[in-house]
């Protein structure tokens, strides 16, 4: 496995069980190590210009879409065309994404239930 995935893979376990002893402080910490690392490996590999970004966005829907949370796939290819376009992607067509901290289930629009 790719060292720089390795250490992704390894920021993320310790956050998650820092989180899950309560030490959300601990976790945010490495947490932030995490992200950096996240961006500079996306970075590397990238693609750059708006049509580079639809293909790649198409791609993605199209080899994991069947695997992505429930109705992310739908939306993520709707970014397709606006980007490719040059345009902005407005909220409406874009809603609010949670992510439950402790099973991981997305949610998406402003409707969190309180027990999942």
């Amino acid at each position: 496995m790719d060292e720089r995935l390795e250490r992704i893979g390894r920021l993320a376990r310790v956050a998650r069980g820092l989180e899950r002893e309560g030490a959300y402080n601990g976790a945010k910490l490495v947490r932030a190590a995490l992200d950096s690392e996240l961006i500079r490996y996306a970075e590397a590999e990238a693609p750059s210009g708006g049509g580079r970004a639809a293909e790649a966005a198409d791609a993605l829907v199209a080899d994991i879409g069947a695997d992505l949370p429930a109705g992310l796939a739908p939306l993520i290819a709707a970014t397709a065309a606006p980007v490719r376009a040059g345009r902005t992607i407005p909220l409406a067509d874009a809603p609010r994404c949670h992510v439950c901290r402790t099973c991981g289930a997305v949610f998406i629009g402003d409707e969190v239930p309180v027990d999942t």
